[in-house]
């Protein structure tokens, strides 16, 4: 997909998923899509020697980013196996893959900053994170672009079904958790 807008196709699928995942008991904190930052080729000198670099718009493959705390209760291994089983048993739309499913929990300094820079009215000036092995990243935002970039993945708030800086206690993610893995087991009986 050439477009930096996300199909009608998808935009209902991705609503579909979210509904599934409801009735399956589980009440993301956020569910939204992404475009991963594509690599594009750039002519370095004139030997015709060439390069990669980040893109400054999208132009990657689509992620639908599932933000939930049952990550932090059942761990990311076991959550994947559940929406795997749900897919399975055609209890989530076919339209999406588990595959480009990305789980991320609410409480990962990703989600702070993209929460962080979706609620700036102004817009980001500049998105900071710290990546896996400690690294702090910054990245300039595009001021003429409703689109953010952060971490490698391009956010919009119109690819936004739901998203809340909200965090269930602790008993509550423990009973959610229990909730919806019961109901997808329940699926495959």
């Amino acid at each position: 997909m050439d477009s930096e807008d996300l199909s009608p196709a998808l935009l209902k699928a991705g609503q579909e998923y979210l509904d599934s995942l409801r009735r399956l008991r589980l009440n993301p904190e956020g569910l939204l899509w992404s475009r991963v930052n594509g690599l594009r080729t750039v002519k370095v000198n004139n030997g015709g020697d060439v390069t990669e670099q980040l893109s400054d718009h999208p132009s990657g493959d689509w992620h639908l980013v599932l933000i939930t705390s049952a990550i932090d209760e059942g761990g990311p291994s076991a959550l994947n196996q559940l929406l795997f089983k749900a897919y399975d048993a055609s209890a989530t739309p076919k339209e999406i893959s588990p595959f480009i499913v990305e789980v991320m929990s609410a409480k990962s300094s990703f989600v702070q900053q993209l929460l962080a820079a979706l609620n700036n009215p102004m817009g980001p000036i500049a998105i900071q994170f710290k990546t896996a092995d400690g690294q702090t990243v910054t990245q300039p935002a595009n001021p003429d672009s409703a689109q953010t970039l952060i971490g490698g993945l391009w956010f919009d708030r119109k690819w936004i079904y739901h998203l809340t800086g909200l965090k269930e206690r602790h008993a509550d993610r423990k009973r959610h958790w229990r909730e919806f893995m019961q109901s997808v087991n329940a699926l495959a009986s």
